[in-house]
């Protein structure tokens, strides 16, 4: 099995880990302001990194095992796009 990120999958990842890079900035800048920075900032985008974005590299290496070749591209995208509504109501939030 071979790593396949294709066509609009690859754009849905750029655009999760770059709101997760947005999200990261913004906490950076607030825990800077406020002149308390811990690790436990870091360790939170780490957690997230195997919560969120392995799975979406899981159902993406299977998609090649999917009969239809579109139930798991659903699954794929309808992840990706819950990731980013996290992720752009959590920076919402920092601001």
């Amino acid at each position: 099995m071979s790593f396949s990120l294709g066509g609009l999958m690859l754009y849905a990842m750029w655009a999760v880990l770059g709101v997760m890079m947005v999200d990261f900035i913004v906490a950076s800048y607030r825990a800077l302001k406020r002149k308390y920075f811990s690790a436990d900032i870091i360790l939170e985008y780490l957690k997230d990194f195997v919560f969120y974005i392995f799975p979406l590299f899981l159902i993406a290496n299977m998609t090649g095992l999917d009969p239809t070749g579109w139930i798991l591209l659903i699954a794929y995208f309808g992840a990706s796009l819950a990731v980013l509504v996290r992720y752009l109501s959590a920076i919402k939030r920092k601001l």
